[in-house]
């Protein structure tokens, strides 16, 4: 979009999303095994690298309240309340 006042080119900006916890997993679990790398993922599900960053930076402290909310009955969806 070009803005005709000033003669620069505006940078419209995408609606905030919110994502589930399963979702964050989905989406850190390649970067995580090095399967793939943030750029690859970041293209695959349509994000910003910038945002895949941070959801592996988010996993990283949500891993510490995993272990804490771990249970062997419950593991997927304590690891999904983890991400909240």
């Amino acid at each position: 979009m070009l803005d005709v006042d000033e003669g620069k080119e505006k940078v419209q900006r995408r609606h905030q999303r919110r994502f589930t916890g399963r979702y964050k997993a989905h989406t850190v679990k390649p970067l995580l095994s090095g399967r793939k790398t943030a750029g690859q993922v970041a293209r695959d599900l349509d994000l910003t690298e910038t945002s895949v960053r941070h959801l592996v930076k988010q996993a990283t402290v949500a891993s510490l309240t995993f272990v804490v909310v771990w249970s062997p009955h419950g593991a997927q969806s304590s690891h999904a309340r983890a991400w909240r």
